[in-house]
């Protein structure tokens, strides 16, 4: 199965700390999906939006354990959804992802997310915290 992040998991060390396995991912675009920071955290979450876009990572290989293992990590904010994202040679692909559940859209800001600004300014002590909660 096929998992499509846009956020946090994103990162290889962070999806080996909560999956327990390393995994090369190839760049994806995510259509009618926009991705806004969480309020009051460093991650993002997305939801369904007309003509928008979201850039990220698919990874293939993912098993039920390691989704049961994302579905933990994940809470009970988002939801585990099938969508359609264009890899870069413009392939459509089937991959599940996890978008902020319809009635909790109200935790988004209106501030887009910055994988980037993530990088510099959280990654370490996030994914530090990852480990200390024994999410892996």
């Amino acid at each position: 199965m096929r998992l499509f992040s846009y956020g946090t998991l994103q990162f290889p060390e962070v999806l080996l700390a909560v999956t327990g396995c390393h995994l090369e991912g190839d760049k994806a675009i995510l259509d009618d999906y926009a991705c806004y920071t969480v309020k009051g955290k460093v991650y993002p979450g997305i939801t369904p939006e007309r003509d928008a876009s979201v850039e990220g990572v698919v990874y293939t290989g993912i098993g039920e354990v390691h989704f049961k293992k994302l579905d933990r990590f994940e809470g009970d904010l988002y939801e585990r959804v099938r969508v359609c994202v264009t890899d870069t040679e413009g392939n459509p692909l089937q991959a599940w992802t996890y978008a902020i559940k319809d009635a909790l859209r109200d935790q988004l800001t209106p501030a887009p997310w910055s994988k980037e600004d993530f990088e510099v300014e959280h990654l370490p002590a996030f994914l530090k915290q990852c480990r200390a909660e024994g999410r892996a």
